[in-house]
């Protein structure tokens, strides 16, 4: 960490021992057991990538962003992951944590990263040990509406609503 950047210390990516690692107790994000599965699957076919986007743990080994990366590499057994540590005090610890869970970018979501590797011509990842349903979003967030719907007046109690707004 010697070499420094106008983005400050430039910090090296090391190889970390996966059980010296323990995920942030105030990570925002959650992944369902299903996601969890494809994140697995998606790290077994391109492991490389961690070393692109490696995991950044503070020097307690708390995991301040890729926290879901760390549980799937849990989940497979992995002795060891790309790490960048950084020395850094409780707020920035959280703010940078924190930040990196936003999504400050519109995308499509996983229909057009389905397309955009149909069009590119590679193989479309399916589920093979389950039903492969095409959904224009992921099922868990259907799930989701259907509850924020269910907290929503009745439908024709809405539309007699919108019809008098216009």
């Amino acid at each position: 960490m010697a070499t420094t950047s106008p983005f400050g210390p430039v910090q090296k990516v090391v190889l970390a021992k996966v059980a010296s690692l323990h995920p942030w107790s105030r990570n925002p994000r959650t992944i369902t057991a299903a996601r969890l599965a494809d994140l697995q699957r998606d790290l077994e076919a391109d492991p490389q990538m961690l070393w692109a986007r490696p995991l950044v743990a503070r020097l307690d080994g708390t995991v301040l962003m890729g926290n879901q990366r760390l549980a799937a590499a849990v989940a497979l057994g992995w002795q060891t992951i790309p790490v960048a540590y950084v020395d850094v005090d409780d707020e920035t610890a959280t703010l940078r944590g924190l930040r990196d869970n936003v999504p400050y970018g519109d995308w499509g979501g996983w229909p057009f990263i389905q397309f955009q590797l149909a069009e590119g011509g590679m193989d479309v990842a399916v589920h093979p040990d389950a039903p492969s349903e095409f959904h224009p979003i992921h099922t868990d967030d259907i799930v989701a509406m259907v509850r924020d719907l269910e907290t929503l007046p009745s439908i024709s109690k809405l539309t007699a609503l919108l019809a008098t707004v216009g």
